[in-house]
């Protein structure tokens, strides 16, 4: 059973991190312009109400444009809200067999995969071919027996008809 101090530092760790990330994306949205701001609304709210990122016809563009700068811009965010250690925890838990990670990106979860034991065969896919490119340079470090495994393809989210189930 978790002692009181633990479970308390626990729920002001969890609070902090709520806080933080809220804080963060406050200000990032009130320093943006007026433009940007009224650009990110319209994308996210259609005329029929519905969001969808995933109908956006600029999505492609934006991410082939955050290529390059992506892990040096997101990686400390991940750090401060935990999103490394639920990572970790998750491909742990949940990886194992052949898997198919959509919307890769630039390979974030390499470093979690669990060892070729537990995950046989990883396919990486992404609408965003410079996206991926980065996840390349990222296996290119790896032992060549860890990149036999993998597989980078790019893909659509949206549109997986080529993959059976």
């Amino acid at each position: 059973q978790m002692s009181a101090g633990l479970r308390r530092a626990g729920v002001v760790l969890a609070g902090g991190g709520v806080y933080v990330a809220t804080v963060a994306l406050t200000y990032n949205y009130l320093t943006a312009s007026a433009a940007e701001r009224d650009r990110a609304d319209e994308r996210l709210l259609r005329g029929d109400g519905s969001s969808s990122y995933v109908n956006d016809p600029n999505r492609v563009d934006t991410f082939q444009q955050i290529a390059y700068g992506y892990d040096d811009q997101i990686g400390k965010d991940e750090v401060v809200m935990g999103i490394t250690l639920m990572r970790r925890w998750m491909m742990h838990r949940h990886a194992r067999g052949e898997l198919l990670e959509v919307g890769a990106g630039t390979g974030r979860n390499l470093p979690y995969y669990p060892g070729a034991s537990t995950v046989s065969r990883i396919v990486l896919t992404d609408v965003s071919d410079r996206m991926l490119h980065r996840a390349q340079e990222k296996l290119k470090r790896m032992p060549v027996a860890e990149r036999r495994r993998h597989e980078v393809l790019v893909a659509d989210a949206s549109n997986l008809d080529m993959y059976p189930d």
